[in-house]
């Protein structure tokens, strides 16, 4: 049940603190100040992952290779890069191909 509806776009949230942070996108309102730079958003966990910009803070690493990012959503994307498989390689290298024309095209 969801009993929290936004009159604005219909969206619907079952706890009230979720409709009152999402209603932010409507009213403007943006409490979350950068110190470093003076950006504001509308969300904390915006300012905390804008706040790496200015750290270099990069907490979401891959196992795999080593490679460091500062975003999930990057960390994610990165993630597809050793999950997709890669059966066409390189007699002179080595390098490895998810389809035949980018083999021979290397």
């Amino acid at each position: 049940d969801k009993p929290f509806t936004c009159s604005d776009c219909g969206k619907s949230f079952s706890v009230s603190c979720d409709f009152f942070q999402h209603y932010r996108v409507h009213t403007g309102e943006k409490p979350y100040c950068c110190a470093g730079c003076g950006k504001s958003f509308h969300w904390s966990k915006t300012l905390i992952t804008h706040w790496r910009s200015h750290t270099g803070e990069k907490p979401f690493g891959c196992d795999d290779c080593c490679e460091t990012f500062c975003h999930i959503s990057q960390f994610e994307q990165h993630r597809c890069v050793h999950a997709t498989k890669r059966p066409y390689n390189c007699r002179d290298c080595g390098k490895s191909f998810s389809h035949s024309s980018d083999c021979k095209q290397h």
